[in-house]
């Protein structure tokens, strides 16, 4: 699967909700290269997002693995700089 088609692939799992998605350069059988994608997903969004990744890639399997996600809180706020107001 060329570059760009994996980018798309990758850009279509963020628009359907993925929270994360990585691409990783790596080797498969027989020294070939190729690219691992690693999509970080809620329970309820999994299926779906398989799918998708079956649709617009050529993969023939996919690894799932439940995982724990801890997230800090966040907040924001606006301070300014030189005049302008700025989003921390």
């Amino acid at each position: 699967l060329s570059a760009e088609y994996v980018a798309a692939a990758a850009e279509a799992l963020r628009d359907a909700g993925a929270l994360d998605v990585v691409l990783l350069p790596t080797l498969m059988k027989k020294g070939r290269p190729g690219t691992r994608v690693e999509v970080l997903a809620t329970p309820e969004q999994a299926d779906a997002l398989e799918r998708l990744l079956f649709a617009h890639t050529t993969t023939i399997g996919v690894r799932r693995t439940p995982v724990e996600r801890r997230a800090l809180a966040r907040t924001q706020r606006t301070v300014h700089v030189d005049g302008q107001p700025i989003r921390v």
